[in-house]
């Protein structure tokens, strides 16, 4: 009878040796898969703060890309209001003198270019104004 008994406590600690493996190898992927998972989420909130990131940059962009723009097109619609433009078109349609400000073509010039110098005062943004 010894016999049998210690067959069956070699194969018992056979067999709790293979379930301690089997149970740390099971432990050791859980712990790969939650580190993995850890990471991803943590690439994820990384992903996603960055192209927050770059979205908020975009708007301000475009806000900034906007504000030049309506700069640029009330100075053109102030330009293209001021005496010294449209007398200058007039007077290029009636042969260099303007009747309408009984003023020649180099008159409204000069006034011109004394606006343009004020502007360009003003806006060191612009680096050339002409007509």
């Amino acid at each position: 009878m010894p016999k049998k008994k210690l067959a069956f406590q070699g194969c018992w600690r056979f067999l709790s040796l293979r379930l301690g493996a089997f149970f740390v190898v099971l432990l050791v992927l859980t712990a790969f898969m939650v580190g993995y998972l850890f990471d991803q989420g943590r690439a994820e909130a990384v992903r996603k703060h960055e192209f927050e990131h770059l979205r908020l940059h975009a708007e301000r962009g475009a806000d900034e890309l906007q504000r030049s723009v309506e700069q640029l097109r009330g100075d053109v619609l102030y330009l293209a209001g001021t005496p010294p433009v449209q007398g200058i078109r007039r007077a290029l349609e009636a042969n260099a003198f303007d009747r309408v400000g009984s003023t020649d073509l180099s008159q409204w010039q000069t006034r011109l270019q004394q606006i343009f110098l004020s502007i360009a005062e003003t806006r060191p943004e612009y680096l050339r104004l002409r007509l």
